[in-house]
């Protein structure tokens, strides 16, 4: 196959690639409103070619359209139904095909076959965002093939198979398949890995952005205590030791959700404000984790994400882990579930056991479970100290630590400490983290909650009164507990951010149908506009009496690119005149930099109107002279 033929047919290879992509889509989204369109849409460049011609403000226009469109469809998509991806991974499927497919039929698109190739696969990782099945990777492997044949079309010096050598093609083949191996090892050991590593070796840590469940260190929530980043607003009926993780069993310094399972809800109901206790509305504020925080005596609740899944403890988080972005609940009998206590409520370490019984029989001699708990809390709130510096000995477990001979510390140890206290009384207990609700932004109305907001606290079985809260962390040297207002700077921000948050909420609110006509507005209103612009520049040119930039090229610019030929400069056929002006000006000799710069000029005239055709024609003159007397001095003997 010659180089332009092969180069050709790589090209238009992209458009079979992205047809593949638009099926795998529609399979593993089942979103064929989109994946339909992408299709046919696919089907139509290779059957039209490559004949748009843009610069790279127009690229980057139409790349921008497609990645906002997606953005926009991925977060007004309904939660629940047959999608088995996050939003998150939605748009950036569909924002790649949207900004590759395009590309497709561009004469020149910026970095060429490979960077649709780059896009492409970026979209393809995003559909792999989840568990998939024999769709998914026959897809994959149809694509690879696609695309790897594309690029190899594509490079005009390749060398056909049939011409490599025996021990070259073994290598390559060795190659494929040493990668494919390795991927399908990955592919199904690495999760199994990677929960093996979580649940024995690694450290549970909270980032400084949210909580995480499943295992939690002593100490992780320190960083979080020294942060101001506002997490949660609360609007409506005040609330308080708002939840988000629980935990059930303590081994070696750390805290264990041991508790496997989740039951799907619906939470989409609108509560009734006439019946029953006031509403509180808690909205997540920046970076949007996926877990709900909620009262432990949350009653009804309404839910966006409306479907959710609840743990055993009774945590909330977003279906397929949407990201949560509002919930609404009044205080009432619990409808989430939470179940009641087990053997692991009264775990407790054999190293820990002789300590924590006799601590918890010299500290609370009273028999009633109630009475127990409550003279555990008050003996560690009264003598053992809250602080973010403190010292722990190594070599032992920092409970005893604790308890035994340094008595500072932050949450996470009062609520250890009390939680194993109580079990010692054979008290079923957990410890679960949240926030505190303490700030109110009088301009706003509404409940700010911060990062160094932070809790921990003990969660207790009592017979007759199931679940309750207790909190031994003492309240002196704890401001962030303390009830404060807000700066008048601090206010104002908020309330504008507020403003701002509540156009967003109205803009996903609206249908993707909705999106999808507005962007074809504003496409067509661009697209119109460019063409009024065109259209003014043409008639100003006419009436200067100047040519249309779009004429025969003048003839000063043939002589010079035949002269330039002549010394073996070439212009090739698809090659505009800034690339072939850059390419001369990169050989640093001066009467090519000449050549470069009149190229320019040219450019300036024929398609901005700039300078006069008289003028210009004579520098081309003089250097096409120049060009002709180089190429007959380097002819000559």
């Amino acid at each position: 196959m010659k180089p332009e033929s092969s180069a050709k047919a790589g090209r238009d290879g992209c458009a079979w690639a992205q047809l593949v992509l638009a099926v795998i889509f529609g399979l593993r989204t089942e979103l064929w409103i989109f994946a339909g369109p992408l299709a046919g849409a696919a089907l139509l460049a290779f059957l039209f070619g490559r004949r748009l011609r843009l610069g790279a403000t127009g690229q980057l226009s139409i790349g921008l359209a497609g990645g906002l469109l997606a953005a926009f469809v991925a977060l007004a998509l309904p939660v629940g139904g047959p999608l088995t991806l996050r939003s998150s991974a939605i748009g950036l499927a569909l924002g790649g095909m949207l900004v590759a497919l395009p590309r497709t039929i561009m004469r020149d698109p910026w970095l060429g076959v490979r960077g649709t190739a780059a896009i492409s696969c970026a979209s393809l990782l995003g559909l792999g965002r989840s568990a998939f099945g024999s769709s998914y990777l026959i897809g994959l492997g149809v694509f690879a093939l696609v695309q790897i044949t594309v690029l190899r079309l594509e490079d005009p010096v390749h060398i056909p198979w049939k011409q490599l050598r025996s021990r070259a093609r073994w290598a390559v083949g060795a190659v494929l398949g040493l990668s494919l191996a390795v991927g399908v090892a990955l592919i199904y050991t690495l999760p199994p890995l990677a929960e093996w590593v979580e649940e024995r070796w690694l450290v549970g840590q909270m980032s400084q952005t949210g909580f995480q469940g499943g295992l939690i260190q002593l100490g992780a929530l320190q960083g979080m205590l020294q942060s101001d980043e506002m997490v949660l607003e609360l609007r409506g009926a005040p609330s308080d030791y708002l939840r988000g993780v629980a935990y059930d069993r303590y081994r070696d310094g750390h805290w264990l959700d041991t508790r496997k399972g989740r039951q799907k809800m619906q939470l989409a109901e609108p509560l009734d404000p006439d019946d029953g206790a006031p509403i509180s509305e808690l909205r997540t504020v920046g970076e949007r984790g996926e877990r709900f925080f909620l009262p432990l005596d949350a009653g009804q609740v309404q839910a966006q994400p409306a479907a959710v899944e609840v743990d055993r403890l009774g945590i909330m988080i977003g279906a397929r882990r949407q990201a949560a972005e509002w919930v609404r609940f009044r205080r009432g009998p619990r409808v989430l579930p939470l179940i009641p206590p087990d053997s692991s409520d009264l775990q407790i370490p054999a190293t820990l056991r002789p300590l924590c019984d006799s601590l918890a029989f010299a500290w609370s001699p009273d028999a009633a479970p109630r009475a127990v708990i409550e003279a555990l809390e008050r003996k560690l709130s009264a003598e053992y100290g809250y602080s973010l510096s403190f010292e722990r000995s190594p070599g032992i477990d920092p409970v005893a630590d604790f308890l035994l001979h340094h008595p500072q510390g932050h949450c996470e140890y009062f609520a250890a400490a009390l939680a194993l206290l109580a079990r010692s009384r054979n008290i079923p207990t957990r410890v679960a983290g949240g926030y505190r609700v303490t700030e109110r932004n009088a301009l706003t109305e509404t409940w700010v909650v911060r990062e160094r907001n932070a809790h921990a606290w003990v969660e207790a079985w009592l017979p007759g009164e199931g679940w309750q809260r207790f909190d031994a962390t003492p309240t002196e040297g704890m401001a962030s507990h303390m009830p404060s207002s807000s700066g008048f700077l601090g206010s104002l921000a908020h309330a504008v951010s507020l403003a701002v948050a509540g156009a967003w909420d109205w803009l996903l609110s609206q249908s993707p149908y909705a999106l999808l006509a507005s962007v074809a507005v504003l496409a067509a209103f661009w697209m119109g506009l460019r063409w009024w612009r065109e259209r003014r520049r043409r008639a100003v040119f006419r009436a200067q009496g100047g040519r249309l930039g779009f004429a025969s090229p003048l003839a000063c610019l043939q002589q010079l690119e035949a002269a330039l030929a002549g010394c073996s400069w070439s212009r090739a056929a698809n090659e505009s005149l800034e690339s072939f002006s850059l390419r001369l000006e990169a050989e640093k000799r001066p009467v090519l930099s000449q050549a470069s710069r009149l190229l320019r000029a040219y450019a300036a005239l024929r398609y901005g109107g700039i300078g006069d055709e008289t003028a210009l024609s004579a520098r081309f003159e003089a250097c096409v002279s120049q060009l002709q007397q180089s190429t007959s001095v380097e002819a000559s003997p």
